[in-house]
């Protein structure tokens, strides 16, 4: 499974609490910084005003003599204050009279502020303006204030940030810990196991989850007992029915045996018209023997023990040889079998492959309708006997079911349930399978015969 690769729930919550006290820190630490930085520029403007009004006032006398001297020796000795950046002296038609550049740069934040010069009040105690004089004040100093801020804000936010980070990871550990106390047991119950108890503390949703837990848990184990009694009782049940079996054909195979000997003896003194039903009577007897020894063959197949009579041989004589124990019922039943091409050799058990044959022909007998058609398709890597019939078919959701012994589908009756059990055990043991669609079933035997166990 590819994918991003998921982080845990504590980090999660950890990072985000921090991711916001960093956020929130961080604006709060701007906010003051401009706040303070505003409130030093209007200080900057306020003192320019002074700066202003008090120049105006000292110069007036001078401009209003047109003495140029005076208001440059006024600059130079007495307005000597830090941040001013530049003064100059206009009377009204904007002529210069004196100006003074000090030390100080202007920089980004410079404050500039015009006042006017007034001159002697009249008799009605008004006074004429007769000049201006602007002043500019270097913001230098605010820069290197607000500097000095914004690292006092950074140490403060990185402070808060520390210490948040502190609390959102001990925060992020007192909700997980629960959590992960559910997470091992649900984990050991999903194994089959459970340890630990579930957590009785921390928030209300845990709790709850915790509660929910115990009672899947004891829903689980209630379940689980259930079905370990059903699986007992099926195992034995399979037992007994397995004992049973083996007990059945072993007993039915020494009077047959006896049966079959009678036969031979008593062949002597029957009439000819009546050898051909003693014939029929002898073939009916072999192919019960035959059945039992089958069985045999399954339930070795079954245990692991099969041992393969791997031979080659002609594949028409394979079907030949089944169509003749069948021949018989076939005739009674009026049932049909038609037969394809039977092409080439092949390397098997011939006689439980001709035994998996008469299985599904018989079956076909029972459970389908006439025709039947029996066909062999030829591959490179395997042989498929394929046999199909005019009836119904078997429904797809029972198309597994009846590979499994003592299985037949749906309410077909004849037969008990073990013939194409034992085909598919026949043709898996050669390395191959067994499978039906619809009405047609097919046995699928590769050329090449699996390696002895």
């Amino acid at each position: 499974m590819t994918g991003r690769r998921a982080t845990s729930l504590g980090l999660r919550l950890a990072l985000g609490a921090s991711l916001l006290v960093a956020t929130t820190a961080a604006g709060v630490a701007w906010g003051m910084v401009d706040a303070m930085v505003g409130d030093l520029h209007r200080a900057l403007e306020l003192r320019s005003e002074a700066v202003a009004r008090g120049l105006a006032q000292l110069s007036a006398p001078a401009l209003g003599r047109g003495d140029d001297a005076g208001l440059a020796q006024l600059l130079g000795e007495v307005w000597d204050v830090e941040d001013v950046a530049r003064v100059e002296v206009r009377d009204l038609l904007g002529r210069a009279h004196a100006s003074r550049v000090f030390d100080a740069a202007v920089g980004e934040d410079a404050a500039v502020v015009v006042a006017p010069i007034t001159g002697e009040p009249d008799e009605e105690g008004f006074r004429d303006a007769i000049g201006t004089i602007r002043v500019v004040l270097s913001g230098r100093g605010n820069a290197a204030r607000r500097l000095r801020y914004l690292q006092l804000a950074a140490r403060v936010s990185a402070a808060v940030v520390v210490v948040g980070l502190a609390a959102a990871f001990a925060l992020a550990w007192a909700l997980v810990r629960p959590l992960r106390r559910l997470q091992t047991a649900a984990s050991a119950l999903a194994a089959g196991q459970y340890a630990g108890d579930l957590p009785d503390a921390g928030p209300r949703e845990v709790q709850r989850l915790g509660a929910v837990i115990r009672e899947a848990i004891a829903a689980v184990a209630a379940r689980e007992a259930e079905l370990n009694d059903a699986n007992d009782r099926l195992r034995r049940t399979e037992e007994a029915r397995e004992a049973m079996t083996h007990m059945l054909v072993h007993d039915l195979r020494g009077p047959l045996s006896n049966l079959l000997m009678l036969l031979d003896v008593v062949e002597g003194d029957v009439h000819p018209d009546d050898r051909p039903l003693l014939a029929e009577g002898r073939a009916r007897c072999q192919g019960l023997l035959e059945l039992i020894q089958d069985l045999l063959a399954m339930s070795r197949i079954e245990a692991g023990h099969v041992h393969l009579d791997l031979a080659r041989g002609d594949v028409a004589t394979l079907v030949g040889g089944a169509l003749d124990q069948v021949g018989h019922l076939a005739r009674q039943r009026r049932f049909d079998i038609q037969v394809g091409e039977t092409p080439g050799t092949l390397v098997a058990d011939q006689r439980l492959l001709q035994r998996v044959l008469v299985n599904l022909l018989l079956n076909a007998m029972r459970h389908g309708r006439s025709p039947a058609q029996l066909d062999v398709e030829a591959a490179d890597e395997a042989l498929t006997f394929v046999v199909r019939d005019a009836g119904g078919g078997v429904p797809a959701e029972a198309a597994e079911r009846i590979f499994e012994k003592f299985q037949r589908a749906g309410s077909a009756r004849g037969g008990a349930g073990l013939g194409l059990a034992f085909v598919r055990l026949v043709a898996r043991a050669h390395g191959g399978d067994a499978w039906v669609e619809g009405a047609r079933f097919a046995v699928r035997i590769p050329r090449t015969p699996p390696e002895p166990a």
